[in-house]
C-alpha cells in the first residue's frame, strides 16, 4: 500500500487502513459471535408489590419451609417467577467487538495503573471528606493519578 496515496494521515492511522484492508483482518471480522444476554430493569420493580407477593405463605412462614433442597429449589422457582411477573426479564444482543491489534500486554498494565490510581484517589477524597484522611493524601493521589493518566 502507497502511503503517499493518503495525504497527511499519522501512521497510527494509516496502519489501522492497512489491517482494515489485509484480507486476514477481514475473515476475523467476518465470524463475529452474537452473545444474548438476559437482564432486569431493576429500576422499575416497586417494592411494595414484591413485599406484598412475598408475604404469601410458605415465602412468609419460616418454620414451613422445606428442609430438603429439591423443594427449597422450588421455593426459588416461586421467587423467580414473582420477579419475571413484577419486572419481566428483557433479552439483547451483546456485539463484542475484536480487540486492537495494538493494544498489547503495555497497554493493559498501563490500563489497570491508571484505574488504581483513579481508585486510589477517589478513596482518598472520601477520606478527607468524611474526616479520617487529609486532603494532603488526597493531592497527592491526584497528581499520582494525573501523572500516569499522561504517561498512558
Amino acid at each position: 500500500m502507497d502511503p503517499t496515496a493518503f495525504g497527511n494521515l499519522c501512521l497510527h492511522k494509516l496502519w489501522h487502513i492497512c489491517l482494515l484492508v489485509h484480507p486476514s483482518f477481514q475473515k476475523s471480522c467476518m465470524h463475529t459471535v452474537l452473545i444474548p444476554k438476559h437482564t432486569h430493569t431493576w429500576r422499575s420493580l416497586d417494592i411494595e408489590q414484591l413485599r406484598s407477593n412475598l408475604m404469601m405463605p410458605p415465602l412468609c412462614q419460616p418454620d414451613a419451609w422445606p428442609s430438603d433442597i429439591d423443594e427449597m429449589a422450588a421455593m426459588l422457582d416461586v421467587m423467580t417467577s414473582i420477579l419475571d411477573r413484577l419486572i419481566p426479564q428483557r433479552t439483547y444482543v451483546r456485539h463484542p467487538r475484536p480487540s486492537d491489534p495494538s493494544f498489547d500486554g503495555d497497554c493493559r498494565k498501563a490500563k489497570r495503573v491508571t484505574r488504581r490510581l483513579e481508585h486510589a484517589y477517589a478513596a482518598a477524597c472520601r477520606r478527607a471528606t468524611s474526616g479520617t484522611g487529609s486532603t494532603a493524601a488526597a493531592d497527592a493521589a491526584q497528581v499520582a493519578w494525573y501523572n500516569q493518566r499522561r504517561l498512558a
